[in-house]
């Protein structure tokens, strides 16, 4: 399985999103960011929402693959 790794927030939560007047968003507080498989960010989301399927948090995302829902939830 190749993952490229990438930028990832690891502490998504509405606090740290803020919407400002102008278009876009930001997100915010950055200290437990880290480099790494971007379904472990999607993961680490679904533990803090207590999904009772950490897969739900795939639909959201994007079509999950059967080898997303497997990686997401070893997690």
């Amino acid at each position: 399985m190749d993952i490229e790794p990438r930028l990832l927030h690891h502490d998504l939560q509405p606090g740290h999103l803020v919407r400002p007047a102008a278009r876009g968003s930001l997100l915010l507080d950055w200290e437990l960011a880290a480099f790494g498989d971007p379904l472990s960010g999607l993961a680490r989301l679904a533990v803090r929402l207590d999904l009772t399927d950490p897969a739900d948090a795939l639909q959201v995302a994007h079509q999950p693959t059967p080898n997303d829902v497997r990686r997401i939830q070893m997690y």
